[in-house]
């Protein structure tokens, strides 16, 4: 299993463009940024090599609690779904 952040309008991290020194301004070198933040969103899912399992928006910050019940409501179910024995992904 594993938890992933997916940003919506892309990276929010550093780009890096390559130019000759009095090109830095010139359209094709400059990155569109809108001045909102069209925010993330946290996703829940697992998979085996037989398939993938299910997957779980996950609404706020996640914290133990909120982890535990993700767990409980979507591990046996996705084990049943890829068809695995229960027990056979720790061995």
């Amino acid at each position: 299993t594993d938890e992933w952040k997916v940003e919506l309008c892309g990276t929010q991290g550093s780009h890096y463009i390559w130019h000759q020194p009095i090109t830095a301004f010139h359209s094709n070198n400059t990155i569109l940024r809108s001045a909102w933040r069209c925010g993330s969103v946290m996703v829940w899912g697992c998979f085996a090599a037989s398939g993938p399992g299910r997957l779980a928006i996950i609404e706020g910050n996640m914290n133990s609690a909120l982890y535990q019940k993700i767990l409980k409501e979507n591990v046996r179910s996705s084990v049943c779904d890829v068809k695995l024995k229960l027990g056979s992904a720790a061995r």
